[in-house]
């Protein structure tokens, strides 16, 4: 089996796994939203979302692509207890920094609300000073648990156990579901109920990491032995991570809360990050799951110096990401609408609140295919040790993000599904300008990479999206106009009137595209059906 073909393995068991995480993800704020007031969304994004989870984000996304080339080199040429005396000294150093944040963030709650919010007004105070202290003091020393799972996850991958690493993830989702459904059967404080889904989440989630390390669990011992050479490595790789890392969740903080919320209106903070987390249950699914099983591959590739392989690899897998994710954004463009009410509206998430997350998501989606390629890019700088160009790439177009994003809704003073909009459409700029940047730097080191050839083929998919979301639309208004789409509220009325229009915009756009792609993409069009019937001649010889 070759690399190419262990990868996509790896790939579809990452995915089993992210698909279980991104639909409990969904399930959780539907149940969120069908519960929750709009004040209390925001409190619930604000305190787990803009302050645990950045925290935790930090450390994940900061210490993984820093974590795994040194604990591999280690393991390939060392031994695996040198590579476990290298992971239990991270692990060590990284549970003295939480408890430094933990206990900084319990003592100075009220602080922290207002550095990451612009809650400034006395209804604001009332509304959400009163309360999101509490919730930020409550969810806050989950963080043990999520973080250093953080690095369990990691050495999960290491050793191919894909799985029950980002398995992990999901059992963070239900159990903060867990918490909604308690509070609704016993009429308790939702609130207190929430607090403790999150707490139970966290705890659990390192919990199902060591399960599956239960074999090599006995190496893990507390060490602060930081005088090594895998040290030295790891601290001149993860130290301009952590430069950018910290950077891009300010942004994200900057963006998602502080500018949303100075508007001053109820529930705009959480129809955001609804409109988000559609668009990151599509964005993370195929792309991040197919990233995850790449990068301990791509180590192996470096190691080996087959620069050549590398570069066939990230040429093939951007071809077929764009191919699996184009017509899935043009889709989820056109029929942003009923896919929000299908999926949130009901209870008191009503129409206002679909059309919302619905500009959201829709705005968030237009980055999709440069989003997937990012990923690509990223762990290919990621394994070859070069950390610098991402990361100063990244504070260049974060700031860029930032910047617009401040002139739409605070100079300009953008309002409602406006500043909604703003906010994403920088984001997408910045990320698509980001994801190009990174490919032409790419070729300097994997030289064999075609540009002309990549610039061709994104345009001819550019126009293929293009057919594929007029013909979505077109099929989606015209099932609008012979029903009365917007009459129904629960959530079984909802459903019977979105439905027809997502099928039915979904089935023209599919035609469409499978018809462009066969017209604009011949090659890849028969290499696609080629690598088809060769799996499932594979699959009829071994029966």
């Amino acid at each position: 089996m070759n690399v190419g073909q262990r990868i996509l393995r790896a790939s579809l068991v990452v995915m089993l796994a992210h698909v279980i995480f991104k639909f409990a993800g969904l399930v959780q704020f539907k149940a969120l939203g069908h519960y929750c007031d709009p004040v209390t969304l925001d409190l619930f994004i604000f305190s787990f979302v803009g302050v645990l989870w950045t925290f935790y984000l930090i450390g994940e996304e900061g210490l993984g692509p820093a974590f795994l080339p040194v604990f591999m080199e280690a393991f390939d040429k060392k031994s695996e207890r040198d590579a476990w005396r290298f992971a239990s000294s991270v692990i060590t150093v990284q549970v003295l920094v939480i408890a430094v944040v933990v206990s900084l963030v319990a003592a100075f709650p009220e602080t922290v609300v207002r550095l990451f919010s612009d809650w400034d007004d006395p209804e604001a105070l009332a509304a959400y000073m009163q309360r999101a202290p509490r919730m930020v003091r409550g969810m806050i020393p989950a963080l043990f648990g999520l973080s250093v799972g953080s690095t369990t996850y990691l050495v999960l991958n290491g050793y191919k156990r894909f799985f029950l690493a980002a398995f992990g993830d999901s059992v963070v989702k239900f159990a903060i579901i867990a918490g909604v459904l308690a509070s609704v059967a016993t009429g308790g404080s939702l609130t207190d109920c929430l607090i403790a889904g999150v707490l139970v989440g966290g705890f659990a989630k390192v919990a199902t990491h060591l399960l599956g390390l239960r074999r090599e669990l006995w190496q893990l011992r507390p060490n602060l032995n930081l005088r090594t050479r895998a040290w030295r490595r790891f601290a001149f790789l993860v130290a301009p991570l952590l430069l950018g890392i910290l950077f891009g969740k300010v942004r994200d903080v900057f963006n998602n809360i502080w500018v949303l919320s100075h508007t001053h209106e109820a529930g705009l903070v959480a129809y955001n990050e609804f409109g988000r987390k559609i668009f990151n249950a599509i964005g993370y699914l195929v792309p991040y799951s197919v990233s995850i099983a790449m990068y301990p591959f791509f180590c192996e590739l470096v190691d080996r110096e087959e620069r050549g392989e590398m570069a066939r690899l990230v040429t093939r897998s951007g071809q077929i990401l764009w191919v699996l994710v184009v017509p899935v954004t043009a889709l989820v463009v056109a029929l942003s609408l009923p896919l929000a009410r299908l999926i949130f509206q009901g209870g008191q998430f009503d129409l206002e609140a679909a059309r919302l997350a619905a500009t959201a998501n829709a705005c968030y989606t237009l980055v999709l295919p440069f989003f997937t390629l990012e990923y690509v890019f990223m762990q290919t700088f990621f394994s070859h040790r070069r950390m610098v160009t991402p990361i100063v790439l990244g504070l260049v177009f974060s700031t860029l993000s930032m910047v617009l994003s401040w002139l739409g809704v605070v100079a300009y003073g953008l309002t409602g599904a406006a500043a909604v909009a703003a906010v994403a459409l920088a984001y997408a700029l910045s990320r698509t300008l980001k994801t190009v940047s990174l490919g032409v730097l790419l070729r300097r080191f994997l030289p064999d990479l075609d540009g002309a050839h990549a610039g061709s083929f994104a345009l001819r998919m550019a126009a293929a999206g293009l057919a594929t979301g007029g013909a979505a639309y077109l099929a989606r208004k015209g099932c609008e106009a012979v029903t009365d789409v917007y009459a129904g509220q629960t959530v079984a009325e909802v459903a019977a009137a979105v439905v027809p229009c997502l099928a039915s915009g979904s089935v023209a756009g599919g035609a469409v595209y499978l018809a462009a792609l066969r017209v604009l993409c011949p090659a890849e069009w028969r290499e696609a059906v080629r690598w088809i019937r060769a799996r499932l001649a594979a699959r009829r010889a071994g029966r």
